[in-house]
């Protein structure tokens, strides 16, 4: 079992220098780690009432600013985007399959060797990002939209749209006989089922959008005969339209159809693929992490207050459906996704190394927090290759499933609920107590090492010591975790409004705030209206059938309405905090200005952060892809594409040249050495 850690601001360290603790050293191999974080897009006109630009355009105004801040080249990628000089992606994600101009901005960490850099490259993002605002703000006024550009490291807006943090990390598949056996016979046949079925159901849509277009040239070349053009240009315009409304999903009853029916194709291939990918893909990994991924939140949480005025850990938890899946469309989200193996490399379940994609966890401000979510679990992972899990998976029984014990810790700011049990003994668990098992068996595996990594050391020393302050006091790590110091300032600005019952009367009004956050966001209800003007607000903005669900609640909590106004300002108050404490600017958010004042914990060197932002790792791949991303902006003679493991040369009047990068972790330079000093993007 790990030594307790002493009750004080230098526990980290004091528990650091335990003799029970293991030895630091070089053995054990550093796994590769990487960051993908999407940020929310939005535009506060400087004149109020003016028009806000699309999402794209804002999207477009910061890639700009931060190509004239660094080099950089088009991604080869298939949403796009462009690579910078530092190895990291930034592209525009679409949210909306009907709008392709709404979406967020997503960066992408290069592939960093542990999870001390991933997490400097994260700030390193953020910082650059920060920079760049400025520049973009004056492009989009020379465009007309004068006004402020806001960029918000969450993972939820007001809306209920949902986003955040993805995070990647290199694993060796575990040899299991059963799964081998399986992956050479059954799952190869259900890759060429999928496969046949998706050409034979394609055929008829290729063939009528075949045939629209042969109607198209032949109606445009009527047009071209005396007396037949405008009635040519009519049918091939009509003709245009009816493809266009076919494929391009819209307002309109029917359009999209086509996008519509491959889309549920897709779910349905990816359902049936996902039942066999558990059983090929991963199999040794999944079980045992579960129980440490759903019960993470305990410190790996941002914090999120609902529309239903209930504080939670995260708002992730409501999101996540199952444990593993092949497809992500919608709200709901896996807490390990495996759609590269579904779309991009089908056969790659076959090699011994995996990418490990988890979308369990949140994006987080805290940079404490950033770095001991992953440094945790580079470390649970390490464990998992060892076996030294394997009896804690089958112990620890995760009530409902790892998604509805993940909602049960969100939902439970106390760490008191029960969300496990234990198999052996039949006891109940909470989230406090799965999360000490899980580090008391990941303690000893690294106890009987030789030698650990000090990155890792750390992170469970640090471990230990956030465990030991949630049992004893959440609210004495108001410096580390970031659903702490969010639930502190809501807390203080809720008590300025409500008194001390503020959380008991927001959770109490909660329900029918929840229907006007759902139609009517703007009410504010300003002033003290009285209950009759309250209830008349309210029967317009919700429509009778919602407010008849709105006033059955009234009856039945024994509610007054005039009461409502106060606990509506001061939920529109908090909201307004909880999305203000994730905002990146030069002002700064909330995390920004307690971070300035020194009050917050710092666990990473600002001149590695301040390197990160120029220079690509440099024991990885994402070195080679920095240096022809450099070399391409130092010379002119060709140009270069960029992707994850290839780079690109394109000469006027040659073949284009292509260098591939298989190995994440081989960055000797000689492997660009040969290319004639690429050019420009």
């Amino acid at each position: 079992m790990p030594p307790r850690a002493p009750s004080s601001a230098s526990a980290p360290a004091a528990a650091a220098s335990s003799s029970r603790a293991p030895a630091p050293g070089p053995a054990l191999p550093v796994r590769i780690v990487g960051l993908e974080s999407e940020l929310a897009l939005g535009f506060e006109p400087a004149s109020p009432g003016a028009p806000h630009p699309p999402q794209d355009q804002l999207y477009e105004a910061l890639l700009d600013a931060l190509r004239a801040r660094r080099a950089s080249c088009d991604a080869l990628y298939y949403k796009g985007g462009v690579f910078l000089q530092n190895g990291s992606l930034v592209h525009f994600e679409v949210s909306r399959l009907d709008d392709p101009r709404t979406g967020l901005l997503e960066w992408a960490t290069p592939e960093c060797l542990g999870p001390t850099e991933a997490a400097v490259y994260a700030r390193a993002a953020e910082r650059e990002l920060v920079f760049a605002l400025e520049d973009a703000e004056r492009s989009l006024a020379a465009r007309g939209h004068e006004g402020r550009l806001l960029l918000l490291k969450n993972n939820e807006d007001r809306y209920g749209n949902a986003y955040g943090c993805h995070e990647s990390y290199d694993v060796r598949e575990r040899f299991r006989p059963w799964a081998w056996v399986l992956g050479l016979s059954v799952h190869p046949l259900l890759l060429s089922a999928l496969f046949s079925a998706g050409l034979l159901l394609s055929l008829p849509v290729l063939f009528a959008l075949a045939f629209l277009g042969t109607l198209a040239l032949c109606a445009q070349a009527l047009s071209s005969f005396p007396g037949l053009r405008r009635p040519g240009e009519t049918a091939a315009q009509r003709l245009q339209d009816a493809s266009a409304y076919l494929l391009e999903p819209g307002p309109r009853p029917g359009s999209g159809l086509v996008a519509h029916l491959a889309l549920w194709g897709l779910r349905g291939g990816a359902s049936l693929f996902s039942i066999s990918a558990r059983r090929v893909l991963l199999t040794g990994h999944i079980e045992p992490l579960l129980p440490f991924l759903a019960t993470r939140p305990v410190f790996a949480g941002a914090g999120a207050l609902g529309a239903d005025g209930r504080y939670r850990l995260t708002a992730r938890a409501a999101r996540m459906r199952t444990a593993l899946a092949a497809f992500v469309y919608g709200a709901w989200r896996p807490l390990v996704d495996v759609k590269e193996y579904f779309f991009r490399r089908p056969f790659g379940y076959l090699d011994r190394s995996k990418r490990l994609h988890v979308l369990a966890g949140d994006a987080n401000r805290s940079e404490y927090v950033e770095f001991l979510k992953l440094a945790t679990t580079v470390a649970v992972l390490d464990a998992v290759e060892a076996g030294a899990l394997d009896a804690l998976a089958n112990r620890v029984h995760l009530l409902g499933g790892p998604a509805e014990a993940m909602r049960r810790v969100a939902d439970d700011p106390s760490l008191r609920a029960v969300v496990a049990r234990d198999a052996a003994t039949g006891i109940g668990l909470t989230a406090l107590d799965v999360q000490r098992l899980v580090l008391e068996a990941v303690w000893s595996h690294f106890g009987a090492q030789p030698s650990v990594p000090a990155e890792l050391k750390n992170a469970l020393v640090r471990w230990n010591f956030v465990l030991d302050r949630l049992a004893d006091d959440p609210r004495t790590l108001d410096g580390e975790l970031d659903w702490v110091i969010k639930h502190g300032l809501l807390s203080a600005a809720l008590h300025e409004e409500l008194g001390a019952r503020g959380w008991e009367l927001l959770a109490a009004w909660g329900p029918v705030n929840q229907l006007l956050e759902q139609v009517a966001p703007h009410v504010e209800l300003r002033g003290n209206p009285g209950p009759a003007a309250v209830r008349g607000t309210l029967r317009g903005a919700l429509g009778a059938r919602r407010f008849r669900r709105a006033r059955a609640h009234v009856r039945a909590e024994g509610l007054d309405w005039g009461a409502f106004p106060p606990v509506r300002r001061a939920y529109l108050r908090l909201k307004t905090i909880d999305l203000k404490y994730h905002e990146l600017s030069r002002a700064g958010g909330y995390y920004d200005w307690l971070d300035r004042e020194g009050t917050l914990a710092r666990v990473l060197d600002r001149a590695a952060v301040e390197r990160a932002c120029a220079e690509a790792p440099a024991r990885t791949r994402a070195r080679l892809r920095g240096e022809a991303v450099l070399r391409a902006a130092k010379d002119g003679k060709a140009k270069v594409r960029v992707g994850w493991d290839r780079v690109v040369y394109e000469v006027d009047g040659r073949e284009p040249r292509q260098v591939r990068l298989p190995d994440p972790y081989a960055h000797d330079p000689e492997v660009l050495a040969g290319e004639e000093a690429p050019p420009r993007c």
